[in-house]
């Protein structure tokens, strides 16, 4: 056999291996992978215990921020690179540098690209993102939408809820929510949509163009 060939099968077998372990690899790393696991697409993130939340970002991903015995913080690994956080004081501040201006204004029909969970919040400013109250119940706290935010609420229960919404954002009632004194406030062409929430005492304030969206239970009780 020529000294060529016996390179050219040399090199043949080499990369058949090569392959073979590669594939041997991947097969062992799926296996690994629980599929039924929601949260198998995602990196968990070091948090420090927080009162107060800054978020700053895009609106093309979602958010979602629930009660949790522990702070929780959890990336969508294909998104972690577009995540910074800070803490200062009692602060965590987040900016989520995915892409804006989606028309896709509801939290709840985005991808979900941040989790974060926390015992115990009194104040949420968001700027330009998309974020999603679920599962909260507290007795006090303050939401500040600003900059082409929003926010989704469902199975809230909230002793005392102060919305303050600017600059064209959007707040949305969607599922099981019970708020007792309720205080809105909406400015520059910023909306609401009361459409799952129940309240004991509601004062809201609109100015500049903005709107109050309600079905036909929540602007029935509202004329009692």
């Amino acid at each position: 056999m020529k000294t060529s060939s016996k390179i050219f099968l040399a090199l043949l077998v080499l990369i058949v291996f090569s392959t073979l372990l590669v594939d041997l690899s991947l097969k062992s790393a799926y296996q690994k992978i629980r599929l039924d696991d929601p949260f198998k697409n995602y990196e968990t993130m070091a948090v420090q215990p927080f009162h107060y939340l800054y978020l700053k970002g895009g609106n093309s991903y979602a958010i979602v921020f629930s009660q949790a015995t522990k702070p929780t913080m959890k990336v969508m690994s294909s998104r972690k690179t577009f995540l910074t956080s800070t803490r200062h004081g009692d602060t965590l501040f987040i900016e989520f540098r995915v892409a804006g201006g989606s028309t896709k204004r509801e939290p709840e029909s985005l991808p979900r690209g941040l989790l974060i969970g926390g015992p115990a919040v009194r104040e949420i400013q968001v700027d330009g993102s998309a974020v999603s109250l679920s599962n909260w119940k507290t007795d006090n706290l303050k939401v500040t939408l600003g900059g082409n935010a929003s926010a989704g609420f469902d199975y809230t229960h909230i002793t005392q809820l102060t919305i303050n919404g600017n600059h064209n954002s959007i707040c949305n009632f969607t599922k099981a929510n019970y708020i007792g004194q309720f205080n809105l406030s909406l400015k520059h062409s910023s909306v609401a949509f009361l459409s799952e929430i129940s309240y004991t005492s509601f004062i809201p304030q609109l100015r500049d163009s903005s709107l109050l969206i309600f079905n036909a239970a929540t602007a029935a009780k509202l004329k009692k």
